[in-house]
C-alpha cells in the first residue's frame, strides 16, 4: 500500500506523502510517539486522507 500513497501523492501537486510506511516519508512523524498523521495529505482542500485497504471511498 506504501507505493500505492506515493502514487497518489505523487499524482496531484497539492498531495503530500506523510505515510511512515514509505521511505521518503520516515521524518514525518509527530508527537513523542512518531505517530503518522495521515497516509496523504491535500494541502488545497485542507484534508487529511487515510488509505484503507479493501474499503470504498465515503462522502
Amino acid at each position: 500500500m506504501k507505493a500505492y500513497n506515493k502514487e497518489l501523492a505523487d499524482s496531484n501537486a497539492d498531495f503530500y506523502l506523510f505515510d511512515l510506511g514509505h521511505f521518503d516519508a520516515k521524518t514525518k512523524s509527530i508527537g513523542a510517539d512518531a505517530n503518522e498523521v495521515c497516509d496523504v495529505y491535500d494541502v488545497k482542500n485542507k484534508t487529511f486522507i487515510h488509505v484503507k485497504k479493501g474499503k470504498a471511498l465515503q462522502q
